[in-house]
């Protein structure tokens, strides 16, 4: 084999970085097709970014199937979410009072937290350690 057969360090490292390059396409390929990815998680697991700031729900469902993420929850925290409903327009403000004092009775009794492990909606501070 002649020296004419080898590849220069500058064309193995080029190659390498197209390989990585597809490599990182094939894992934002397969996150996007995994139907509960949105662009930041998939930037993470392709390696683009290395955390990013999105909302705790979802997070604890990306951190329950991919074990090797974390979660950080600061306290207090950063921006606090509520319940809420969308509903059609035109009901009377009574009627949306009356949802609002169902919704919080529903959440002080603690029956939100009731029906999030019956379906089986991860704890996020489960997977901060």
């Amino acid at each position: 084999m002649s020296n004419d057969d080898y590849l220069t360090l500058d064309q193995l490292n080029d190659r390498i970085a197209i390989l990585e390059d597809n490599i990182r396409q094939l894992i934002e390929q397969a996150a996007a097709a995994s139907g509960e990815q949105n662009e930041a998680r998939i930037a993470l697991q392709s390696g683009r970014v290395a955390s990013f700031f999105d909302d705790i729900s979802g997070n604890a469902k990306f951190a329950q199937t991919n074990k090797q993420y974390r979660l950080i929850i600061p306290s207090p925290v950063i921006d606090l979410e509520g319940t809420a409903f969308a509903i059609r327009k035109g009901y009377f403000y009574d009627d949306l009072q009356a949802l609002d004092i169902m919704v919080e009775n529903y959440v002080n009794t603690g029956k939100l937290k009731a029906g999030q492990a019956k379906y089986g909606l991860p704890n996020p501070a489960d997977f901060t350690k």
